[in-house]
């Protein structure tokens, strides 16, 4: 039984819907079946689950006492059981969907010809969407019913006075547009990672549409209007300043998932044109990076990415906030995976240190055997060279090159970085050799600009520089 569907989902229960699940079951309109009440009573006195905790003849011995096992039986029991379960957590979700049960409820009242109650409830409807901070998707949709609701009602009431058919349509689309442009954006955002190739229909009839009419679009359409535009146009610079100026003014319209998806847009947005030389977008891109921080759209299920933390460490490290850092790993390293965390704190102070010049601190980090990935190794390895370059200990630093190259042969599964990593140790091995002859460093200087890939190029330049003085 540990490894069936009913298991499974019983797992994933918080104790809240484990003490709705006790009442449930026991509820005669919801279960009749006492073999079905014994099976979750058996469940929920467990206080570990494994395989032999869960032994399914444990299990039956629990529920049927008197009786020789029987396979299909069995089956049969999960199956009814796993239903019970499934239309408990049903009920629970439509108990959080009070708009659509006032509607409802309106609905029923009129069919029963109790109009005064079933407008009291379209009341209560209009007053609680007047109510709502958001005003998504989701609030279009419910605005869009409750005109619907309220058209249907009042038409039996009065079939010679104006409608409201035009507030239908118009929130009608509100709701088109906003789910045309929020799932656009996904699809460009999937364009521009894969290799994947989408047409969106009537995409450029409702982006003209919208151009027409900007100024009286809701400021959420307003906002992933131009985040579309920022994905489909990323040169034009206007569309990115209106999302991020949108976003600051209007985040509390938009439920988590889209604020996340706006922001992930608005970063990778970031990150592309800095990737072009534009370093104007790296304030902007440790912006996002602080909101998204601060409205907890990074932490799901209780754990950050590994690769989201270290690209955050990286854009603060550009802007030397060295303090905002260590409150950074302090704060969310609790949140890394267990399996990374140690690791990815380790080699980011190391980062933070070597960035403060603080090489005493760095050096004992980074000459840990192993970070648990190739390419962290890999830049740990390349701070080290360039820690012993900047204390000029040319002999530990000859080691240390052949030990990395050594160490690169057997990376044979990095071919793009294998050849970046190469050029920097061939480059530093030629560069320690020349030292002060100025003539050969120049010569050398052109060989590293005309070289790629090389990704510590600046670097190296620098290092030169500083030789040639």
């Amino acid at each position: 039984m540990y490894n069936n569907k009913l298991y499974e989902l019983f797992n994933m229960l918080n104790e809240s819907e484990k003490r709705n699940l006790k009442k449930w079951v026991r509820s005669p309109f919801a279960n009749q079946k006492t073999e079905i009440i014994l099976l979750f009573d058996f469940l929920l006195s467990r206080k570990a689950y494994s395989l032999t905790t869960l032994n399914r003849y444990k299990v039956w011995s629990f529920v049927f006492p008197d009786e020789k096992f029987e396979d299909t039986k069995f089956r049969l029991l999960c199956s009814q059981s796993l239903k019970t379960l499934e239309n408990l957590l049903l009920y629970l979700f439509q108990q959080k969907k009070s708009i659509e049960q006032k509607l409802a409820l309106s609905e029923i009242y009129q069919e029963k010809q109790l109009k005064n109650t079933a407008a009291s409830y379209l009341t209560e409807v209009e007053d609680k969407l007047k109510e709502k901070a958001q005003s998504n998707g989701e609030l279009f949709l419910e605005q869009y019913h409750f005109q619907l609701a309220k058209f249907k009602f009042d038409g039996t009431e009065a079939r010679d006075q104006s409608t409201n058919l035009e507030s239908i349509l118009h929130h009608l689309n509100d709701f088109y547009f906003f789910e045309f442009l929020k799932h656009a954006c996904s699809i460009i955002s999937h364009q521009n990672v894969s290799n994947q190739t989408y047409i969106i229909p009537q995409f450029d009839n409702v982006i003209n549409y919208l151009e027409n009419d900007k100024e009286q679009l809701k400021p959420s359409i307003f906002i992933y209007y131009n985040a579309l535009l920022s994905l489909k146009n990323p040169t034009e610079i206007r569309h990115f300043d209106n999302l991020k100026k949108g976003l600051k003014t209007y985040a509390t319209h938009f439920n988590n998932n889209e604020l996340k998806d706006l922001h992930l847009i608005a970063i990778n947005f970031c990150i592309k044109s800095l990737n072009s030389g534009n370093k104007e977008r790296l304030n902007d891109l440790f912006e996002f990076y602080q909101s998204a921080l601060q409205l907890n759209l990074f932490v799901e299920h209780n754990e950050l990415s590994r690769f989201t933390f270290r690209n955050i460490i990286s854009c603060a490290l550009q802007l030397n906030e060295y303090v905002w850092i260590e409150a950074f790993i302090e704060k969310y390293a609790p949140f890394l995976n267990e399996k990374y965390r140690q690791n990815q704190v380790n080699f980011n102070l190391a980062r933070l240190y070597f960035a403060k010049g603080l090489f005493e601190k760095t050096t004992p980090i980074l000459l840990q055997e192993d970070f648990g990935d190739p390419l962290l190794n890999l830049a740990a390895k390349t701070m080290l060279v360039k820690i012993y370059f900047e204390l000029k200990e040319w002999a530990i630093l000859d080691a240390t090159l052949d030990s990395f190259s050594v160490f690169l042969n057997r990376q044979k599964q990095l071919a793009y970085h294998r050849l970046n990593y190469k050029n920097f140790i061939h480059f530093m091995k030629k560069m320690v050799r020349l030292n002060h002859d100025k003539l050969n460093l120049k010569k050398l200087e052109a060989d590293i600009i005309a070289t790629n890939p090389l990704t510590e190029k600046k670097w190296l330049l620098n290092a030169i520089t500083d030789l040639k003085n």
